[in-house]
């Protein structure tokens, strides 16, 4: 996950021990050499479509989602849209933005 922002030739840092399936909470991150970061939360996917139906088919045969949450701090957005672009290169991953919350969800398959 490490190599997220890399892999899209952006300024981002994330926490090298980040563990998107595992971890919890807030996850230190650098945007252009300045500390930032946001919240990360992960479930299965059948969890989501049970709570969110309408999500089912962005989720498709996806396994795990992963959500980004942010506060009102716009790097700390600019991390997460980094992030969350990264996991949709390099996992398959599919990205939904909420327009009520500042929160973003990707779901990524573990299979790959």
């Amino acid at each position: 996950m490490a190599s997220c922002g890399q892999s899209l030739g952006l300024p981002l840092e994330l926490n090298p021990d980040l563990d998107p399936l595992h971890d919890r909470g807030f996850s230190p991150s650098k945007l252009k050499g300045i500390n930032s970061g946001f919240e990360i939360y992960s479930e299965s996917a059948k969890n989501v479509v049970e709570t969110q139906p309408q999500l089912a088919k962005i989720i498709g045969t996806r396994d795990w989602c992963i959500s980004f949450r942010w506060g009102g701090d716009l790097s700390e957005c600019a991390c997460v849209l980094a992030a969350s672009a990264g996991l949709v290169k390099l996992c398959d991953a599919a990205r939904t933005i909420p327009t009520t919350t500042s929160r973003m969800t990707s779901t990524a398959s573990s299979k790959k």
